[in-house]
């Protein structure tokens, strides 16, 4: 019966080690949904890994453009230094029933006038439907 129990607690143990190492790769998104105008719907969401960084918005009704703006905090291990990706912003001007936006930011920044990679930290997302602001600053985190 010893032996039995030293198995089951050496399965056990490499299943919580096997996840504990899966668990920080996930990826994180955040999410969320809002009106404007006369009652038109939109959704939004933010998301981050470890490379890289999307923002995307969708909007149903009469809007006439939609904007998604992604922003990534990158961290250099080497360096020891964070920095802030090249922000993106994209604008779907095509008037349409239904119209979505898509921003990515990678995990380069500039430090001192040289590109560098890192890890990327934290998303962040802004979103416009037409010219108003809607959602200012989502976070999301790499999991």
């Amino acid at each position: 019966m010893k032996k039995y129990a030293k198995k089951v607690l050496c399965l056990v143990l490499a299943v919580l080690l096997v996840s504990s190492m899966a668990v920080p790769a996930a990826a994180e998104t955040s999410t969320g949904t809002g009106k404007y105008g006369n009652n038109y719907g939109y959704s939004w969401s933010v998301y981050c890994a470890d490379t890289y960084g999307t923002a995307q918005i969708s909007a149903n009704g009469s809007p006439v453009y939609v904007k998604a703006y992604a922003e990534c905090t990158v961290y250099n291990a080497d360096l020891r230094v964070t920095g802030i990706s090249s922000s993106v912003l994209n604008v779907n001007e095509v008037p349409s029933y239904f119209v979505s936006a898509f921003a990515r930011a990678d995990n380069t920044f500039t430090y001192y006038g040289e590109t560098w990679t890192g890890e990327v930290q934290k998303t962040m997302g802004k979103f416009w439907v037409d010219d108003e602001l809607v959602v200012l600053g989502v976070f999301a985190f790499p999991g």
